[in-house]
């Protein structure tokens, strides 16, 4: 973005939404494919109203789907997969211009292993309520993640009392989370925990909410391992300049979020088919066959407004500055003592975060990546970056050959 343009979309913008393109991308899917896992094929089903259903081996039975409704009456779409209440469950979070369903293969892999598995479609994405791509305040995001991770929460404490013939859930002990979040997810999964939850631990002890208070210290508690796939901490100088970004962030309250960006490349997508998609997102992954069963999904796009980006930058910078930050509180041992519980899980945070990158991304920016891993592992002194040879950003349905690399380091180092 020019100067010019950037002053333009500051003070003379107007409301410019398509709102045929917008239902075009509310239309309803149901998507048929296979992929291959063991060198077996494996058949399931993208679905708005069912999300992702798996037709083998009676996974589906395990699968459970609908909605729920956020403080502003937004329609959130949940999905999980619940093989057994007390064994660990994988919380993933998608990246931008996906959703719940796009990685069938990289969820399959983790049911096999027996995880019970929480995902859902974040505001503005797959068959969740929101305008496509924009939101008012970045907040709804983190709000959204907390909304359906504290409602699978209780949810799990209460089958897990059943199971164990319990009489109170008081006598549980904490269930246990892995955290997983691919490009805007991964930055929205290490935002929420590091900042948007323990943000709103303190503020409650400052207005002593003790009973709740120690609920809300159970969920940080819960939280055994962060996974961090290709995390958009701040985005590649190649797709934006950096001068740019940082004005933005400025002004990221002023810009009217209903300002889109990339309509009429949509609406082409529309037109020109399948051809003209894979090459827009030729820089996104060299899994073009991929590509080619992401292009089934309609509910994917490409929009944004400039609001959209400026809140995410802020909130990037906002991130970094606050781990910048963190190994200050570690040094400090005049912590006040109603502190101290909050240090210690964010500490434990800290030793048990992983990032994971490919050597060929091109879309999130590696040296941000590199310098917070760097300030994380001068608290915790364990390695917690992997960089995967020969990967892009998007490497989550690579062919099984390509995609075991990764799966071998993640069983070795992260779970």
């Amino acid at each position: 973005m020019k100067i010019l343009e950037f002053i333009k979309y500051l003070f003379l913008s107007k409301d410019n939404i398509d709102f045929n393109l917008q239902k075009k991308l509310r239309e309803k899917v149901s998507i048929e494919d296979s992929f291959i896992f063991n060198d077996k094929k494996y058949y399931y089903k993208i679905d708005s109203d069912e999300g992702l259903v798996f037709y083998d081996e009676g996974i589906n039975k395990y699968h459970f789907f609908g909605y729920i409704n956020n403080d502003r009456g937004k329609k959130i779409f949940y999905q999980y997969w619940l093989l057994d209440p007390l064994k660990p469950t994988i919380f993933f979070i998608h990246g931008n211009a996906e959703n719940s369903s796009s990685h069938p293969l990289f969820l399959f892999y983790f049911i096999k292993r027996g995880y019970n598995i929480l995902t859902f479609d974040q505001e503005g994405y797959g068959s969740s309520d929101g305008i496509r791509g924009t939101i008012e305040d970045l907040d709804y995001y983190f709000q959204n993640i907390d909304l359906v991770y504290k409602f699978y929460y209780n949810k799990l404490l209460f089958l897990k009392k059943g199971a164990l013939n319990l009489v109170s859930t008081n006598e549980l002990k904490d269930p246990e989370f892995i955290f997983i979040g691919f490009s805007m997810g991964g930055f929205e999964v290490f935002y929420y925990l590091f900042l948007f939850l323990t943000k709103t631990y303190i503020n409650n002890k400052n207005n002593n909410k003790k009973k709740w208070d120690n609920c809300e210290f159970r969920y940080l508690n819960s939280v055994k391992k962060i996974i961090l796939l290709c995390p958009w901490l701040y985005t590649h100088k190649r797709l934006t300049n950096h001068f740019i970004l940082f004005l933005i962030s400025i002004f990221y309250k002023f810009f009217n979020p209903y300002i889109l960006l990339s309509q009429k490349t949509q609406n082409e997508i529309f037109k020109k088919g399948e051809e003209f998609y894979i090459e827009l997102y030729k820089n996104l992954t060299d899994n073009y066959d991929y590509l080619k069963r992401r292009f089934k999904d309609k509910r994917i796009h490409r929009l944004r407004s400039i609001r959209w980006l400026a809140y995410i930058t802020k909130y990037q910078n906002d991130l970094y500055k606050y781990i910048k930050k963190l190994s200050i509180l570690f040094n400090n041992k005049k912590n006040k003592s109603d502190l101290l519980n909050l240090r210690n899980i964010l500490e434990y945070y800290c030793k048990n975060i992983i990032f994971y990158i490919g050597e060929n991304d091109i879309i999130v920016d590696q040296k941000r990546i590199y310098k917070i891993s760097e300030i994380i592992q001068s608290i915790s002194k364990e390695k917690n970056l992997y960089s995967l040879p020969g990967f892009c950003h998007d490497f989550l349905d690579y062919d099984e050959k390509r995609l075991n690399i990764f799966l071998d380091l993640l069983q070795k180092h992260s779970l």
